[in-house]
């Protein structure tokens, strides 16, 4: 059977820049990103994924304990109507790739896509040499659309590795099977907690951080908060992360975190003997927070999403940051000493 998406993968490799963003090892990257952001978001903390890079720019991934979101609802025998559907993962793979293969083995959607240089097949077999409950992706980078560029274990690890941040649970092996043999693993339970104390570790420093993980709505957040710190000029105070993007502009999150942590500091300051003082410039310079939020339907300022734009969002952050703060200051009274001995040093 032909996917009736030919259309879009027409337009999709016709305008490569348009979909990717730029032909290079951002490129690349974008492909494996919208891989990743079509398997469902509920199951990734059990998945396991096994990237392999070989010569000649061929790249393997097996996953265990997920299915492949959307591409496995293709496969299932009563989503005929679902072919039609336009799905970013699948139109870029076929567009962007060739020796296209994908194979998909659970109950109720079992079979293989095969394609690659604009093309794109589907087969329905009920027999699909691969371990049940798993499915593997194999490609190789078109040269027609990236031109002589390798794409880089490296670079592909940075975005796996902060994707594992962003995911807490999920098990990412990633290995370089083109000369020596390298491995790298990613899994982080504790989420951007544990990316915000690499940061620091890096830097030969341990700090105590507040650590918050909550569900508001249809949105998860995970946000980690170590006030007050020596943190380098060259780094930011908030780093912003929606799903996989990473929202260097900020926007509705980081504002939301932001005054919600400021307001609750002033709280505690203002119920110490003589009122200390702290302001904007007493927080911000020593604070270092990672935030990030998922969900279905998030909103962005602009289409490279690089700011959220979320009224609702920035105003339940604040809120939750706030009270949150409070208490934990509460539960923790030895750091709270530590705090108001602090804000002293800076009136």
């Amino acid at each position: 059977m032909v996917l009736n998406l030919q259309a879009h993968i027409d337009a999709a490799r016709q305008r490569p820049s348009q979909l990717l963003g730029s032909l290079n090892h951002n490129g690349v990257v974008n492909i494996i990103k919208f891989v990743m952001n079509d398997l469902p978001p509920a199951d990734i903390p059990q998945l396991k994924a096994t990237f392999e890079f070989f010569p000649e720019n061929r790249v393997r991934v097996q996953f265990e304990n997920i299915h492949l979101g959307r591409l496995s609802a293709l496969l299932h025998p009563q989503a005929d109507a679902d072919t039609q559907q336009y799905n970013l993962a699948l139109v870029s793979l076929a567009a962007y790739t060739k020796d296209l293969k994908i194979l998909v083995n659970y109950p109720q959607a079992t079979g293989a896509f095969l394609g690659g240089e604009g093309k794109l097949e589907i087969s329905t077999s009920n027999t699909v040499e691969l371990p049940a409950n798993s499915s593997l992706l194999e490609f190789t980078i078109d040269p027609a659309i990236f031109g002589p560029l390798e794409v880089s274990y490296a670079f592909v690890n940075i975005f796996l590795k902060q994707f594992a941040y962003l995911y807490p649970g999920i098990h990412i092996t990633s290995v370089e099977k083109r000369g020596a043999l390298q491995q790298r693993i990613f899994y982080y339970p504790q989420g951007v907690s544990e990316q915000l104390h690499e940061t620091f570790a890096a830097l030969g420093q341990s700090v105590v951080s507040m650590d918050l993980h909550t569900e508001i709505d249809e949105n998860h957040y995970q946000v980690s908060i170590a006030y007050p710190v020596r943190v380098p000029k060259n780094l930011p105070s908030i780093r912003t992360y929606a799903n996989s993007e990473t929202t260097f502009e900020g926007g509705s999150l980081q504002t939301g975190v932001m005054k919600g942590f400021r307001m609750a500091i002033k709280e505690i300051a203002g119920r110490q003997p003589g009122k200390l003082k702290a302001g904007r410039k007493r927080i911000e310079p020593y604070i270092q927070t990672i935030a990030a939020i998922r969900g279905p339907n998030l909103s962005y300022d602009n289409a490279f999403k690089t700011s959220l734009d979320m009224k609702e969002v920035k105003k339940k952050i604040r809120h939750y940051v706030f009270m949150q703060t409070l208490a934990w200051y509460e539960a923790h009274p030895e750091e709270l000493v530590a705090l108001v001995d602090w804000l002293k040093t800076k009136q």
